[in-house]
């Protein structure tokens, strides 16, 4: 899951879930695994790995954005999502 649209079609799917037993299992999104290591192996031989980390993070600001949740919405450790899945 590597973008909003492809966020968004999995909650349409859990919304027309029954609600007993409703689970869903993500990991990093497309492509964030790969980044994250080829990120550490920079850090590791002092590499520019401070561009990355950068471009990782923009990526998942947009995605936030993009979800229309709002920065009142996110919190000290990351997005809060119990609003969001209060809505599934």
């Amino acid at each position: 899951m590597g973008s909003s649209a492809a966020i968004n079609q999995v909650a349409d799917i859990m919304e027309k879930m029954p609600a007993e037993g409703k689970v869903a299992v993500v990991s990093a999104t497309s492509g964030t695994t790969d980044k994250l290591i080829a990120l550490a192996e920079a850090a590791l031989s002092e590499g520019p790995w401070e561009k990355m980390l950068e471009e990782i993070i923009e990526k998942h600001e947009n995605i936030v954005k993009e979800l229309g949740i709002s920065e009142s919405e996110i919190g000290k450790n990351g997005v809060n999502l119990e609003k969001f899945w209060e809505q599934m």
